[in-house]
């Protein structure tokens, strides 16, 4: 496993063989979340985790102290690269005051 730079998107193992009938059908939707906690001394840091919500294939995680709008954009946009553009796109909780940017 190649190590990532801070602040850039991890890819995730997947249980699901690419090109299978379904990692197709999984294409549908995608879900992504942040998920907060702290270090041993304190600090916080945020995961932001993009999911298919078909296959719950973890697509990727980006992790740093503070994640901004353009840092989902910037991890979606890459993953529409690579994976192509999904139907549709589910958030369940982000704050409005982060998106503001």
């Amino acid at each position: 496993m190649h190590p990532t730079a801070p602040g850039e998107a991890e890819p995730c193992l997947g249980g699901v063989a690419e090109g299978s009938t379904d990692a197709v059908r999984g294409r549908a939707t995608e879900g992504y979340d942040f998920v907060e906690d702290r270090t041993h001394d304190g600090r916080k840091f945020r995961m932001l985790n993009i999911v298919d919500e078909f296959t719950h294939e973890c697509l990727a995680i980006r992790v740093a102290r503070r994640l901004r709008a353009t840092d989902v954009i910037d991890v979606l946009s890459d993953l529409f690269i690579l994976r192509g553009v999904p139907a549709h796109i589910r958030s369940d909780n982000v704050l409005r005051s982060e998106a503001r940017g």
